[in-house]
């Protein structure tokens, strides 16, 4: 279950963006959060906070932090 389901975080909302971005290119969502690196959508790969990680919401289309 998610830890959280809002966007609180400025870093989940700038990977939230990506996916959008490359949803909307690519008419399909990336294999993963490494791939809107590669393709430029993102300079790098943000590190979650401590202890947890990130995963996308495929209902609401954001990305969530887990723990």
């Amino acid at each position: 279950m998610p830890a959280d389901l809002s966007l609180r975080l400025p870093v989940q909302q700038e990977l939230t963006g990506a996916i959008h971005l490359y949803q909307m290119d690519h008419q399909r969502l990336p294999a993963d959060f490494t791939t809107l690196v590669r393709e430029k959508y993102l300079p790098a790969l943000p590190n979650p906070p401590p202890g947890k990680r990130f995963a996308l919401d495929r209902n609401r289309l954001q990305v969530v932090i887990m723990d």
